[in-house]
C-alpha cells in the first residue's frame, strides 16, 4: 500500500517546503509514501469561496482510483497528536480498522 499525501497549490515558503521534505524523508523509511500538489483552480482568484472549494473537490475526486481511501484533514476536525495518528494508520495498513 502506498500513501500519498495530497495538497491543492504549491507549498511557496521555503521553511515550509524544507519541513516537508524533512518529514518526507523519515516516513519513507516506513511505508510508500509521496506528496502530490493538485494544481490550483484556473481563475480561483475570481471564484467565490464556496466555488473554489467545490472545483477543488473535484480536481481531487477526479483523482481517485477504485480501491483507494480518502482521508481529508481539516482544521474543524477532530485533533489528532502524532503519535496517535502514527498508531491509528498503521492499524488501517495492516487491515484491522476501517474508519480514519
Amino acid at each position: 500500500m502506498k500513501v500519498e499525501f495530497w495538497t491543492t497549490g504549491k507549498t511557496r515558503e521555503p521553511w515550509l517546503r524544507e519541513g516537508v521534505e524533512v518529514y518526507l524523508k523519515r516516513l519513507r523509511r516506513y511505508l510508500p509514501f509521496g506528496m502530490v500538489e493538485i494544481p490550483d483552480v484556473k481563475g480561483g482568484g475570481r471564484l467565490a469561496e464556496h466555488e473554489l472549494l467545490r472545483r477543488e473537490g473535484e480536481a481531487l475526486l477526479g483523482r481517485l482510483k477504485p480501491g483507494d481511501r480518502l482521508v481529508l484533514l481539516d482544521e474543524r476536525g477532530a485533533a489528532r497528536g502524532s503519535e496517535e495518528f502514527a498508531r491509528h494508520l498503521e492499524r488501517r495498513l495492516q487491515g484491522t480498522e476501517n474508519r480514519l
